[in-house]
């Protein structure tokens, strides 16, 4: 009897420590799910960030393209008004020159000296011109290689800066071209 007492007390052991193992486990699982709580709830942060982002980057990559297309387009009517401007300087200059030299040969050799000035002053004119197309090709090469994560819209802008600048600068001296075109002619009626 006292035997079977014996293993009912080992038996009431064993099971009072797995009881205790049980409630470890229960506590353990318990600070397992809480944990993969936490981190379930980091990663839906964390997807739903990814999306927002994903968003925002297929966003930019549209924005980048359309102003990309813009530069592309502005870039070649710039050019073709660039050719269409010389074309008309040439044209204009060749027209007063040969009213000039119809109207008066002796007058022209007084202004070979402002004929000279005025061809300089187109000289330059062209090399600016030359410059500038050279300057818009190496825009155009350098925005093809330049990498997605690379690209800054602060660079396109100046670049637009510059053109502009550089197409007013133009105006003006079309428009002090023709300024002295008449000077010219002016004084050549007197």
């Amino acid at each position: 009897m006292f035997e079977k007492i014996k293993e009912l007390m080992e038996v009431k052991d064993e099971i009072s420590s797995v009881k205790k193992a049980m409630d470890e486990l229960k506590k353990g699982f318990s600070s397992f799910r809480s944990e993969y709580e936490s981190v379930k709830k980091e990663l839906d942060e964390i997807k739903t960030n990814q999306k927002e982002f994903l968003k925002s980057f297929k966003e930019d990559v549209k924005s980048i393209k359309d102003t990309r297309d813009d530069l592309k387009d502005a870039i070649y009517d710039f050019n073709m008004l660039k050719n269409k401007l010389q074309n008309q300087i040439i044209e204009k200059f060749e027209e007063e020159l040969k009213k000039e030299l119809n109207l008066n040969l002796e007058s022209l050799k007084k202004e070979g000296n402002n004929y000279n000035q005025l061809k300089a002053n187109l000289d330059i004119v062209m090399v600016r011109t030359k410059n500038m197309a050279t300057e818009i090709d190496k825009l155009m090469e350098i925005s093809k290689s330049i990498r997605k994560e690379d690209f800054e819209l602060t660079q396109y802008h100046r670049e637009l800066l510059k053109a502009d600048h550089e197409k007013l600068d133009l105006l003006h001296r079309i428009d002090a071209l023709e300024k002295l075109i008449a000077k010219m002619r002016r004084n050549t009626n007197f």
